[in-house]
C-alpha cells in the first residue's frame, strides 16, 4: 500500500514505533514497520537529517516535502494502533495525522472537523 506522508510525519512516526513495547510479535512488527518509515542515509543527508539529546532535527523547508512510502500490507493493522495509541499529537498537525488514517483504510465514526 502506497501512502504519502510528510516529512515531519514520517519522523514522527519513526521514533513512535521505535518506543511501542510488546511481545515479540508485536517487536517485529514494530521493525518491520521502521525498516520501511526509516530515513534512509541518502534522504537524511538530503534534508540534512540530524539526532541530538533525543530530540530529531531537519531543515525546516523540507517539513512539507512529501514522501511515497510503500507499506506491506500485512503492516497497515500495527502503524493504525500504533497511530491511535498515542497520545500527545498536536492539534495543528491533526490533519496529517487523520489523512494518513484515512488512506491506511481508518474511518473515523465521529463527526469530522
Amino acid at each position: 500500500m502506497k501512502v504519502q506522508m510528510s516529512t515531519w510525519l514520517r519522523a514522527s512516526l519513526v521514533a513512535i514505533i521505535g518506543r511501542v513495547q510488546g511481545n515479540v510479535r508485536t517487536i517485529q512488527q514494530g521493525l518491520v514497520a521502521l525498516k520501511v518509515l526509516d530515513f534512509t542515509p541518502e534522504e537524511r543527508e538530503v534534508i540534512s537529517y540530524q539526532e541530538q539529546n533525543g530530540a530529531i532535527m531537519w531543515k525546516n523547508e523540507s517539513d512539507g516535502r512529501q514522501w511515497e512510502i510503500d507499506l506491506p500490507e500485512h503492516c497497515v493493522p500495527f502503524l493504525v494502533q500504533a497511530i491511535q495509541g498515542f497520545d500527545q499529537w498536536p492539534t495543528a498537525k491533526g490533519r496529517q495525522v487523520l489523512d494518513l488514517l484515512s488512506a491506511l483504510g481508518w474511518e473515523d465514526k465521529e463527526e469530522k472537523p
